[in-house]
């Protein structure tokens, strides 16, 4: 009588687990280091949005005084609907790296990427890089609006 094979035997399910095991010994850590990089570019992006839009208010503001013509002033305070703030993300979808929270306060925050955004008492905009993930330090940037 023949008898035939219906299934694996355990040396062929110790090989399929052995390359199930170091395929993700492999996929893990390259996943783990993408997320890091997204988020970290995350900030990046969040924090080069807030300088261009200071920026170009001031610019606007600026550009508008020289020719007469009416313009809104610029923002005196962070928070509020009139603050940089709201200036800078108008309908508040913004968030920091895991999403669940605003990407941007008065105050940076290293431990979830927050980008903070103060004024001086000479109207000085300082926008904060945090020092999130991989970045080592926080990067500052003050932003004249009266060198406009």
């Amino acid at each position: 009588m023949k008898r035939t094979n219906a299934g694996f035997t355990l040396i062929e399910l110790l090989v399929a687990v052995a390359i199930v095991a170091i395929l993700a010994g492999i996929a893990i850590p390259a996943y783990q280091d993408y997320i890091e990089s997204s988020r970290r570019a995350k900030v990046v992006d969040n924090y080069s949005k807030a300088v261009s839009v200071i920026t170009a208010e001031s610019a606007r503001v600026a550009a508008a005084a020289a020719t007469g013509a009416p313009g809104d002033p610029l923002p005196t305070s962070v928070d509020g609907d009139d603050g940089w703030i709201a200036r800078i993300d108008p309908d508040g979808t913004a968030t920091i790296p895991d999403g669940t929270g605003p990407a941007f306060a008065t105050t940076a925050d290293d431990d979830n990427g927050t980008i903070g955004i103060s004024i001086a008492d000479d109207d000085v905009v300082t926008v904060t890089r945090p020092a999130y993930g991989r970045f080592t330090e926080q990067e500052t940037r003050d932003i004249d609006p009266a060198a406009y």
